[in-house]
């Protein structure tokens, strides 16, 4: 039995060879190659739609739950027909409305095409007394509390 095993632990040892990183040609320009094909991949207006919408709803959630206290009542239920936005043309920036929440976000890339978190966020709650009309009376702001202990 001993000696079974003893030629089984010299067969696995003789079979298994080091294995060592080494320097190869060629690397770089097959790592360029992946990259151009992903950059310049054309994707669906589905797609490009679905990707959009997952970065919003996203970053909707990150930034209240994170910015205001009891997120877990306000997120609940929340789904992407919840949320209107506006993109001014040919940029990176959203304005998005969730309730009484007012978020500006801004992206390094085209969220369309690639999953990520915006790089910029401002939050803005608009408090119940809000009037049009009178927006410059006074009246102290309410921003969240962001404070959490």
């Amino acid at each position: 039995m001993k000696l079974q095993i003893g030629i089984l632990l010299v067969f696995v040892f003789l079979s298994v060879q080091p294995i060592f990183s080494e320097e190869v040609e060629g690397l770089v320009q097959e790592f360029l190659e992946v990259e151009d094909y992903l950059s310049n991949k054309k994707l669906s207006a589905e797609q490009r739609k679905k990707n959009l919408e997952k970065n919003l709803l996203d970053s909707v959630k990150s930034t209240l739950s994170r910015k205001i206290p009891s997120p877990a009542k306000e997120l609940k239920d929340l789904k992407i027909s919840d949320i209107n936005y506006e993109r001014p043309k040919s940029t990176n920036k959203f304005y998005v409305k969730y309730k009484s929440f007012y978020i500006y976000y801004s992206f390094t890339v085209d969220p369309e095409v690639y999953l990520q978190t915006a790089i910029e966020e401002i939050l803005y709650v608009k408090p119940p007394s809000y009037d049009k009309e009178g927006a410059h009376k006074e009246e102290s702001a309410s921003l969240p509390d962001t404070n959490k202990k």
